[in-house]
């Protein structure tokens, strides 16, 4: 796996392993119709305190790895070095740099998707929405002329506030600091910073989680319909926070449905009204259960 530094002109911006960074998990052949793949940034959480690399990192792409995409684990600045901008500023310098390596990458610049977990899902939200337009990422490079807006969210129990009802006031303390949570924390909360821009997402959540609400999920799911983003919210009965993968539960598909979601939305962008509406209609369904032996 190789590691690729954010800020390698930057010896003063330092994480516990060594500096904000990229882990590439890369397919080692091409894919087998010969087109890019999609990349996903992969954001654990930790409440913008710690980064809980060993369990939402590298499994998790490793995971995705297998559902055709090539990944991207990113280790940033948490409290007190990276409070606001400086956590943002790291994860939109790594699409940056992921869409200014997409050949070496073997990826598709125009299918960035990035993938959060708890205050890693705020992080990913901060990408798709107008905050990231706050910061300046740049390192004096050819990456400086990328964007860092994404193609595709993939928000799980992610901390959408830092209100004490509704979201994770310790993720707020991380991200801002405590003498700026009280002042700027609504305007980080990322469903109040949705704009023309914010991309296809799918989000889950469960009812019981007691960390992170499943309140402030339902309150982004509302603000995404109002402003026609398209999305795919999924609330599950069971399971505490930090529910990974889910294996072994009703949750267990998210990882596939999540890809499938993002392959369709794409899909979309270029397809024809009336070839895209195809697949979505009783007839065709009806067609590929006969052509696949279900009927």
């Amino acid at each position: 796996m190789e590691k690729l530094l954010l800020w390698p002109n930057h010896q003063e911006i330092t994480t516990p392993d060594g500096g904000p960074s990229l882990t590439c998990l890369l397919h080692d052949e091409p894919a087998p119709d010969g087109a890019p793949r999609p990349a996903l940034l992969v954001i654990p959480g930790g409440g913008y305190h710690i980064v809980c690399s060993p369990s939402e990192g590298v499994p998790i792409a490793r995971h995705f790895l297998k559902l055709d995409w090539n990944c991207f684990v990113l280790d940033y600045r948490v409290w007190p070095q990276g409070v606001f901008p400086n956590c943002v500023a790291d994860a939109a310098r790594a699409v940056k740099l992921i869409r200014a390596n997409a050949a070496r990458f073997g990826i598709d610049p125009h299918r960035v998707a990035a993938l959060g977990f708890s205050a890693g899902g705020h992080l990913a939200a901060c990408l798709g929405t107008a905050i990231v337009e706050e910061v300046a990422a740049t390192a004096d490079d050819e990456a400086d002329e990328q964007s860092a807006r994404l193609d595709g969210m993939i928000l799980c129990y992610p901390v959408t506030s830092f209100r004490e009802t509704v979201g994770h006031p310790e993720s707020g303390e991380g991200f801002l600091g405590k003498e700026r949570l009280a002042s700027l924390g609504e305007q980080y909360d990322p469903a109040n910073r949705i704009d023309a821009r914010t991309p296809p997402t799918f989000l889950w959540h469960t009812m019981v989680d007691e960390m992170v609400p499943v309140a402030g999920s339902i309150a982004l799911m509302h603000a995404f319909h109002d402003h026609g983003v398209t999305f795919s919210f999924h609330l599950f009965p069971y399971g505490d926070h930090g529910m990974l993968l889910a294996e072994r539960t009703d949750a267990t598909g998210w990882p596939l449905t999540a890809t499938r979601f993002l392959q369709a939305a794409w899909q979309k962008r270029t397809a024809s009204p009336e070839d895209f509406r195809h697949f979505y209609t009783n007839a065709a369904q009806i067609a590929l259960e006969k052509e696949l032996g279900l009927a």
